[in-house]
């Protein structure tokens, strides 16, 4: 699992290790690399805040101290769905107990493969569910989203998703 930079490591860990990572789960994050060619379906699970300016949710340069400019989130999460041998359409909906959370799932993919990701309206780069570490935390990337714990999300999706 990972958030931001380590999405990023995440994504590539899947790319290149896919006979040895089952799944991951990644917040604020998008695909680092030009090519992914994962050997094995890999579960996925993108949450992306829709009001993130470090990693744009539609790409472009981020407002970090990097200063790079990221892919769409989406599309590291449809390369996934490809490799996997997903259903070319995705179904989205929004979370009926939360109407900030509109879940696009990508379905028949090989292996027992779920592909998912979330855009949390509203929500920035920090890690969502938890209160900021520090107040210079919450003035880099915001106020963390209240509505939504990103680790237990996380860990539901990871543990729900064994290699069978």
């Amino acid at each position: 699992m990972g958030h931001s930079n380590g999405a990023i490591m995440a994504y590539l860990l899947a790319c290149e290790l896919a006979d040895r990572i089952v799944a991951i789960g990644v917040q604020a994050g998008s695909l680092g690399v030009d090519v992914c060619t994962p050997s094995q379906a890999v579960s996925v699970l993108h949450l992306h805040g829709s009001a993130d300016t470090n990693v744009p949710i539609d790409g472009g340069l981020g407002s970090g101290i990097a200063g790079v400019a990221f892919r769409p989130a989406r599309s590291a999460v449809e390369v996934f769905a490809a490799a996997g041998g997903c259903g070319a359409e995705p179904v989205a909906s929004t979370d009926p107990s939360n109407p900030d959370l509109t879940v696009t799932t990508w379905t028949g993919c090989r292996a027992g493969a779920a592909v998912r990701f979330v855009v949390v309206e509203g929500a920035g780069h920090a890690w969502m569910g938890h209160p900021a570490t520090s107040a210079a935390a919450a003035a880099y990337v915001g106020e963390p989203y209240p509505d939504l714990d990103a680790s237990r999300a996380v860990w539901s999706f990871l543990a729900a998703h064994p290699r069978g």
